[in-house]
């Protein structure tokens, strides 16, 4: 860039899905293109694009930015399932009617939703140590 010259960083292109960098052009023609990710088999047209780091401290940097987003979004969503099941539980067995003198069905819904949020999350953290105890750190 001293001599005047546009330098152009490399572009990352991250899965939507998984977070992962690496998505390749899959299809691509007149009417738009879909990428695919080699790590979640995801398919579609859309794709995170962020301008790629240049030295491997930045790179550092950028692992580490993600790693505690990540674990932001996993405490988030186990705080989130649990509290689901527990309203789930209250409601469920609460005396008051919702519909119909119908109230079970609605608080095991509530609490099936807080199930499957405390499962998501504790997916994501397994896989989320998996991937950091393999770098080493």
């Amino acid at each position: 860039m001293e001599d005047g010259t546009l330098a152009r960083r490399p572009f990352l292109r991250i899965c939507p899905s998984c977070g992962e960098d690496g998505m390749i052009l899959w299809l691509g023609g007149y009417t738009g293109t879909l990428y695919k990710c080699p790590s979640c088999e995801y398919i579609g047209p859309i794709v995170i694009e962020e301008e790629g780091p240049e030295t491997d401290d930045e790179v550092r940097q950028y692992s580490a930015r993600l790693s505690r987003v990540n674990r932001t979004l996993n405490w988030a969503g186990l705080l989130f399932g649990l509290s689901f099941m527990a309203l789930g539980l209250v409601v469920g067995f609460s005396p008051l009617p919702l519909r119909d003198g119908q109230v079970g069905s609605y608080g095991l819904g509530v609490f099936t939703l807080g199930t499957v949020l405390v499962i998501a999350s504790g997916l994501f953290w397994i896989i989320d140590r998996s991937r950091t105890s393999d770098k080493g750190s």
